[in-house]
Protein backbone atom coordinates (compact mmCIF):
# COMPACT_ATOMS: atom_id res chain seq x y z
CA UNK A 1 0.00 0.00 0.00
CA UNK A 2 0.65 3.76 -0.22
CA UNK A 3 2.38 5.08 3.09
CA UNK A 4 0.86 7.95 2.56
CA UNK A 5 -2.50 7.12 1.97
CA UNK A 6 -3.84 6.04 5.74
CA UNK A 7 -6.90 4.29 5.07
CA UNK A 8 -3.86 1.73 3.03
CA UNK A 9 -2.24 1.47 6.61
CA UNK A 10 -4.93 0.66 8.73
CA UNK A 11 -5.94 -2.42 5.87
CA UNK A 12 -2.50 -3.68 6.32
CA UNK A 13 -2.40 -3.52 10.12
CA UNK A 14 -6.04 -5.11 10.16
CA UNK A 15 -4.40 -8.43 7.81
CA UNK A 16 -2.39 -8.96 11.31
CA UNK A 17 0.85 -9.29 9.83
CA UNK A 18 3.94 -10.48 12.66
CA UNK A 19 6.21 -8.20 11.30
CA UNK A 20 7.29 -4.85 8.53
CA UNK A 21 10.73 -4.41 6.84
CA UNK A 22 10.63 -0.91 5.47
CA UNK A 23 12.67 -0.31 3.10
CA UNK A 24 11.55 3.45 1.53
CA UNK A 25 11.54 5.66 4.70
CA UNK A 26 13.45 8.93 3.91
CA UNK A 27 11.86 11.07 6.21
CA UNK A 28 10.85 11.06 9.91
CA UNK A 29 7.23 11.97 8.77
CA UNK A 30 7.11 9.01 6.77
CA UNK A 31 8.41 6.56 9.86
CA UNK A 32 6.05 8.28 12.46
CA UNK A 33 3.65 7.87 9.97
CA UNK A 34 3.82 3.52 9.86
CA UNK A 35 4.62 3.83 13.74
CA UNK A 36 1.74 5.01 14.42
CA UNK A 37 0.12 2.91 12.33
CA UNK A 38 1.91 -0.46 13.74
CA UNK A 39 2.54 0.34 17.23
CA UNK A 40 1.12 -2.72 19.22
CA UNK A 41 0.36 -4.64 16.24
CA UNK A 42 3.73 -6.34 15.33
CA UNK A 43 6.35 -7.97 16.85
CA UNK A 44 9.12 -6.64 14.49
CA UNK A 45 9.59 -3.83 12.91
CA UNK A 46 12.97 -3.53 11.13
CA UNK A 47 14.29 -0.01 9.60
CA UNK A 48 16.69 0.32 6.80
CA UNK A 49 19.01 2.88 7.25
CA UNK A 50 22.29 3.78 6.49
CA UNK A 51 25.52 4.80 7.82
CA UNK A 52 24.82 8.01 6.51
CA UNK A 53 23.04 8.80 9.68
CA UNK A 54 26.81 8.71 11.25
CA UNK A 55 28.85 11.79 12.44
CA UNK A 56 31.60 9.47 12.20
CA UNK A 57 33.05 11.11 14.82
CA UNK A 58 34.51 8.31 16.99
CA UNK A 59 38.05 6.52 16.78
CA UNK A 60 37.95 3.84 13.86
CA UNK A 61 36.05 1.57 13.21
CA UNK A 62 33.02 3.66 13.36
CA UNK A 63 30.55 1.88 15.52
CA UNK A 64 26.85 2.02 16.59
CA UNK A 65 27.41 4.48 19.69
CA UNK A 66 28.69 7.04 17.22
CA UNK A 67 26.30 10.28 16.95
CA UNK A 68 24.17 10.90 14.76
CA UNK A 69 24.06 13.68 12.13
CA UNK A 70 22.28 16.74 13.59
CA UNK A 71 22.64 19.19 11.16
CA UNK A 72 19.87 19.61 8.40
CA UNK A 73 22.30 20.91 5.71
CA UNK A 74 23.40 17.45 5.26
CA UNK A 75 20.51 16.54 3.60
CA UNK A 76 20.05 12.40 2.94
CA UNK A 77 21.69 11.79 6.04
CA UNK A 78 20.06 13.72 8.32
CA UNK A 79 16.79 12.52 7.42
CA UNK A 80 17.63 9.52 7.51
CA UNK A 81 18.89 10.08 11.48
CA UNK A 82 15.55 11.40 12.20
CA UNK A 83 13.96 8.27 10.92
CA UNK A 84 16.38 6.84 13.28
CA UNK A 85 15.17 9.33 16.31
CA UNK A 86 11.46 8.86 15.52
CA UNK A 87 11.95 4.52 16.28
CA UNK A 88 14.38 5.38 19.02
CA UNK A 89 11.49 7.78 20.79
CA UNK A 90 8.98 5.32 20.06
CA UNK A 91 10.93 2.74 21.53
CA UNK A 92 11.33 3.88 24.67
CA UNK A 93 7.76 5.71 24.85
CA UNK A 94 6.06 2.31 24.03
CA UNK A 95 8.58 -0.41 23.91
CA UNK A 96 8.05 -0.31 19.69
CA UNK A 97 9.94 -3.07 18.69
CA UNK A 98 12.70 -1.80 16.01
CA UNK A 99 15.39 -2.88 14.28
CA UNK A 100 17.88 -0.52 12.22
CA UNK A 101 20.32 -2.10 9.68
CA UNK A 102 22.61 0.33 8.37
CA UNK A 103 24.55 -0.12 5.33
CA UNK A 104 27.13 1.20 3.87
CA UNK A 105 26.66 1.86 0.04
CA UNK A 106 24.98 -1.46 -1.76
CA UNK A 107 26.03 -3.37 -4.70
CA UNK A 108 25.12 -6.51 -6.49
CA UNK A 109 23.19 -7.93 -9.25
CA UNK A 110 19.93 -6.69 -11.18
CA UNK A 111 21.12 -2.92 -9.75
CA UNK A 112 20.14 -1.17 -12.73
CA UNK A 113 21.56 2.17 -11.15
CA UNK A 114 24.38 0.40 -9.60
CA UNK A 115 27.58 2.80 -9.23
CA UNK A 116 29.54 -0.40 -10.81
CA UNK A 117 27.33 0.23 -14.13
CA UNK A 118 28.84 3.94 -13.89
CA UNK A 119 32.28 2.72 -14.50
CA UNK A 120 31.21 -0.17 -16.83
CA UNK A 121 29.75 2.07 -19.10
CA UNK A 122 32.35 4.55 -19.68
CA UNK A 123 34.65 1.39 -19.90
CA UNK A 124 32.69 -0.30 -22.31
CA UNK A 125 32.35 3.10 -24.37
CA UNK A 126 36.13 3.70 -24.31
CA UNK A 127 35.51 6.62 -22.47
CA UNK A 128 37.74 8.10 -19.21
CA UNK A 129 36.12 6.77 -15.76
CA UNK A 130 36.31 10.33 -13.92
CA UNK A 131 37.69 10.32 -10.52
CA UNK A 132 37.54 12.96 -8.04
CA UNK A 133 40.97 13.13 -6.30
CA UNK A 134 43.43 10.01 -5.77
CA UNK A 135 40.80 7.39 -5.51
CA UNK A 136 43.54 5.71 -3.14
CA UNK A 137 40.28 5.00 -0.46
CA UNK A 138 38.68 2.53 0.00
CA UNK A 139 35.30 1.60 -1.38
CA UNK A 140 32.74 2.20 1.34
CA UNK A 141 30.26 -0.80 0.54
CA UNK A 142 28.21 -4.04 1.44
CA UNK A 143 27.15 -6.96 -0.99
CA UNK A 144 23.09 -7.13 -1.23
CA UNK A 145 22.89 -10.45 -0.89
CA UNK A 146 24.68 -10.17 3.02
CA UNK A 147 22.50 -7.30 3.57
CA UNK A 148 19.33 -9.12 2.65
CA UNK A 149 20.51 -12.07 4.81
CA UNK A 150 20.40 -9.22 7.72
CA UNK A 151 17.18 -7.76 6.88
CA UNK A 152 15.47 -11.64 7.24
CA UNK A 153 17.88 -12.27 10.22
CA UNK A 154 16.62 -9.50 11.86
CA UNK A 155 12.74 -10.54 11.97
CA UNK A 156 13.17 -13.31 14.80
CA UNK A 157 17.03 -11.42 16.34
CA UNK A 158 16.58 -12.18 19.82
CA UNK A 159 17.42 -9.10 22.05
CA UNK A 160 18.29 -6.97 18.98
CA UNK A 161 14.75 -4.63 19.34
CA UNK A 162 15.83 -0.95 20.25
CA UNK A 163 19.00 -1.32 18.41
CA UNK A 164 20.92 -0.09 15.64
CA UNK A 165 23.47 -2.46 13.43
CA UNK A 166 26.32 -1.34 11.07
CA UNK A 167 26.79 -3.37 7.79
CA UNK A 168 30.42 -3.10 5.06
CA UNK A 169 32.03 -5.58 3.73
CA UNK A 170 35.95 -6.23 5.91
CA UNK A 171 37.99 -5.72 2.53
CA UNK A 172 39.26 -2.58 2.42
CA UNK A 173 39.64 -2.13 -1.98
CA UNK A 174 40.21 0.95 -3.17
CA UNK A 175 38.39 3.06 -5.44
CA UNK A 176 41.34 2.53 -7.88
CA UNK A 177 41.49 -1.13 -7.52
CA UNK A 178 37.61 -1.32 -7.72
CA UNK A 179 37.45 -0.03 -11.53
CA UNK A 180 40.05 -2.17 -12.16
CA UNK A 181 38.48 -5.46 -11.15
CA UNK A 182 35.03 -4.17 -12.76
CA UNK A 183 37.36 -3.86 -16.05
CA UNK A 184 39.10 -6.85 -15.48
CA UNK A 185 36.02 -8.75 -15.22
CA UNK A 186 34.28 -7.47 -18.38
CA UNK A 187 37.74 -8.38 -20.48
CA UNK A 188 38.19 -4.72 -21.16
CA UNK A 189 40.83 -2.13 -19.59
CA UNK A 190 40.14 1.38 -17.79
CA UNK A 191 40.95 4.62 -18.81
CA UNK A 192 40.73 6.34 -15.20
CA UNK A 193 41.14 10.08 -14.79
CA UNK A 194 41.42 11.99 -11.59
CA UNK A 195 40.73 15.19 -11.21
CA UNK A 196 40.52 17.78 -7.91
CA UNK A 197 37.71 17.71 -6.35
CA UNK A 198 38.02 21.67 -6.46
CA UNK A 199 38.23 21.83 -9.78
CA UNK A 200 34.76 19.28 -10.16
CA UNK A 201 32.88 21.62 -7.82
CA UNK A 202 34.36 25.03 -9.49
CA UNK A 203 32.71 23.06 -12.98
CA UNK A 204 29.28 22.42 -10.92
CA UNK A 205 29.82 18.69 -10.77
CA UNK A 206 27.99 17.47 -7.19
CA UNK A 207 30.85 15.29 -6.01
CA UNK A 208 28.12 12.66 -4.17
CA UNK A 209 27.36 11.92 -7.75
CA UNK A 210 30.58 10.50 -8.54
CA UNK A 211 30.64 6.32 -6.78
CA UNK A 212 32.22 5.45 -3.82
CA UNK A 213 33.37 9.18 -3.22
CA UNK A 214 34.57 10.44 0.40
CA UNK A 215 36.24 13.31 0.46
CA UNK A 216 39.38 11.39 0.71
CA UNK A 217 38.59 9.83 3.88
CA UNK A 218 39.12 6.41 5.37
CA UNK A 219 36.25 5.45 6.78
CA UNK A 220 35.96 2.08 8.14
CA UNK A 221 33.11 0.40 9.97
CA UNK A 222 32.64 -2.02 13.25
CA UNK A 223 30.05 -4.86 12.55
CA UNK A 224 30.88 -6.84 15.44
CA UNK A 225 27.51 -6.22 16.88
CA UNK A 226 25.35 -7.74 13.27
CA UNK A 227 27.69 -10.52 13.16
CA UNK A 228 27.05 -11.56 16.98
CA UNK A 229 23.17 -10.65 16.84
CA UNK A 230 21.85 -10.59 13.46
CA UNK A 231 24.21 -13.13 11.60
CA UNK A 232 25.45 -11.51 9.48
CA UNK A 233 28.52 -13.09 7.55
CA UNK A 234 30.34 -10.96 4.53
CA UNK A 235 30.53 -12.43 1.51
CA UNK A 236 34.56 -12.48 0.03
CA UNK A 237 34.65 -8.85 -2.13
CA UNK A 238 36.17 -10.73 -5.09
CA UNK A 239 33.11 -13.78 -5.37
CA UNK A 240 30.75 -10.68 -4.53
CA UNK A 241 31.79 -8.58 -7.49
CA UNK A 242 31.98 -11.21 -9.80
CA UNK A 243 28.38 -12.32 -8.95
CA UNK A 244 27.71 -8.40 -9.70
Amino acid sequence: GDRHNPEDLARARSRGFDAVIDINAYTREETQTVINAFDGAISRFVHLSTMAVCRKESFLPVDEEDPLVTDPAAGYGYDKAECERALRWAHTKTGFPFVSVRPTGVYGPRDRKSRENYYLKRIVAGDAVIVPDSGAVPIFAVYVGDLVAVLANAVNADGAAGSAYNLSQPELVSVNKHISNVARLAGEQADVAHVPSRLLERLGFNLHHFPYYSRERLIVCDTRAAQRDLGFQPTPYARALTET
